[in-house]
């Protein structure tokens, strides 16, 4: 039988202590100013006295407040899963943690709507750029809207930063989409190991040719 959070005085991690972590990221982040805040409270505390103490200490273990609410509620949704690989399970928290840093990294993403009106064009237009292959958007979850990042544009302009579409270019020719290429700009390394920085920093630095360059190396690995 497993055993339950509210009936014991957990070892590493206690139960309100994760609960006012899981709260912060709730209360810190804007894009939920609109959702009524009570609710998910609620559902937090109730995420808190549910989940087995194993999985309570899993989550609380996590580097981030993110990725610990991330693993609490994919723990939740397999608790008491019978047959299922351990492994299984881990790989599915730690995709789900990498996606959402993705997402949130530089500033985030913006919706289809708010990007043409950054970029000062139509919708119909940022739409054609995206099929084409000129501007990255991904989707967090399967028929879920298109999701632009906004370090794709230059600091304080309405333009893209200079040699995104060229290094788009080798990076889907390769085979590459969605998540790999934001693997590449964000979490990839340009130049020698003293002095390396992420491609989306050598193209902001305006070194292009080196990002197209990590680019072939990065697509000689073949599509993720």
């Amino acid at each position: 039988m497993t055993t339950r959070a509210t009936n014991l005085k957990l070892p590493s991690v206690s139960r309100g202590g994760f609960r006012g972590r899981m709260l912060t990221v709730l209360g810190g982040q804007s894009s939920i100013a609109l959702v009524p805040r009570r609710r998910l409270h609620r559902a937090v505390r109730e995420l808190v006295r549910q989940l087995p103490v194993e999985d309570l200490q899993a989550a609380a273990s996590e580097p981030t407040d993110v990725e610990a609410l991330a693993t609490a509620l994919i723990r939740a949704q397999t608790s008491g899963t019978r047959g299922m690989d351990p492994r299984v399970l881990e790989a599915q928290v730690r995709g789900r943690a990498v996606k959402e840093r993705l997402l949130r990294a530089e500033g985030g993403c913006a919706a289809a709507g708010v990007f043409a009106g950054l970029l000062n064009v139509s919708r119909q237009a940022i739409d054609k750029q995206r099929l084409a292959g000129r501007l990255i958007a991904i989707r967090d979850r399967e028929g879920g809207p298109w999701l632009y990042p906004l370090w794709q544009l230059k600091d304080g302009s309405g333009s893209l930063v200079k040699g995104l579409d060229s290094v788009l270019q080798v990076l889907t020719d390769a085979g590459h989409e969605g998540w790999a290429i934001l693997l590449f700009f964000l979490e990839t390394e340009v130049g020698a190991e003293e002095a390396s920085r992420t491609p989306l920093a050598a193209l902001r630095a305006g070194d292009v040719d080196a990002t197209v360059r990590a680019a072939k190396q990065y697509g000689e690995q073949g599509a993720l």
